[in-house]
């Protein structure tokens, strides 16, 4: 079963174009421990348009995360910030980069949710 984290990541690359993000260029670096070993989620905003990779490569800001931490954080349960402010996840670099990763975490536009039902319908 995924957790919350795999599938925030998932959605975030399926969601394509974020408008709340429209003048970002930037990419985003998460490694997440997990059981003893960390994975990586690369949050990459062009204009907008969000790609999710699992490549560690060069990002503005990298997060370090407990999975647990995370996945409270991504259902809402967390706030990012306060979590930074704890201690229970650190950042590096650009901290604009933080705010804007709370503004991907907001729930697809509604005009983002139809184009994505119309575009999985192919009407």
């Amino acid at each position: 079963m995924a957790s919350a984290t795999e599938e925030f990541f998932d959605e975030l690359g399926r969601r394509g174009h974020e408008p709340l993000v429209a003048r970002v260029h930037g990419a985003l670096r998460f490694d997440v421990a997990h059981r003893g070993k960390t994975d990586v989620y690369r949050l990459i905003i062009d204009g907008g348009h969000l790609t999710v990779s699992r490549d560690p490569g060069y990002a503005d800001c990298v997060i370090r995360v407990d999975q647990t931490v995370l996945d409270g954080i991504v259902t809402g349960r967390m706030n990012a910030m306060a979590a930074l402010l704890r201690g229970a996840l650190a950042a590096e670099g650009d901290p604009e980069m933080m705010v804007i990763f709370q503004r991907v975490m907001a729930p697809p536009t509604p005009q983002a949710q139809r184009e994505r039902i119309t575009t999985v319908a192919g009407w």
